[in-house]
């Protein structure tokens, strides 16, 4: 793992594939508006093929997207095999507080928690897509245990899914729209 990039500014946390469906411009967009605010840019990336989900960082001065995690715990057979996955590619501090990740349905997974060990005071992004459990309320269910996993090792969830991006303030406010 590399050495933990500093962020000073806010960090803007964008649900899994929100930029990514298409849509002429987003990524541009969105962006434009992390340099006005000053702020760093993540978004969940899902492949295509449906394999690999993914943290991107995008550097709103470039738009350059560069992977900071990799899911580590998959749906065997569906969304990925058996094994642990890479996990965290580049750390990330807020100040002196670690950015940690989950994905999707590995926030259900007690191991993937297990594998943040040692990383009290830790901020942890959770990060999916539901469109396609919908109307099943899976989002909810997702941030009542990922708030109870949170809890149960002192972190901080923050939660940010395709219709909700979530924005995290140096000063440790949390907030979603």
């Amino acid at each position: 793992m590399a050495t933990p990039g500093r962020i000073t500014g806010d960090i803007l946390v964008l649900g899994e594939n929100v930029i990514l469906r298409g849509e002429p411009g987003a990524t541009e967009r969105w962006c434009e508006f992390a340099a006005r605010q000053g702020s760093l840019l993540y978004v969940g990336v899902l492949k295509p093929d449906g394999t690999r989900s993914t943290i991107h960082a995008l550097d709103p001065e470039h738009c350059v997207p560069r992977p900071v995690y990799e899911r580590t715990i998959g749906l065997p057979g569906v969304t990925g095999g058996w094994r642990i996955g890479q996990g965290d590619i580049e750390a990330v501090l807020l100040d002196d507080q670690r950015f940690h990740w989950t994905i999707c349905f590995e926030t259900f997974a007690p191991l993937a928690w297990l594998l943040k060990l040692g990383k009290r005071g830790a901020i942890v992004g959770v990060v999916a897509n539901d469109r396609w459990v919908r109307p099943v309320p899976m989002a909810v269910m997702r941030e009542k245990v990922g708030r109870s996993m949170a809890r149960l090792w002192g972190m901080a969830p923050v939660f940010a899914t395709t219709d909700r991006t979530v924005s995290v303030r140096d000063s440790g406010l949390f907030f979603g729209w």
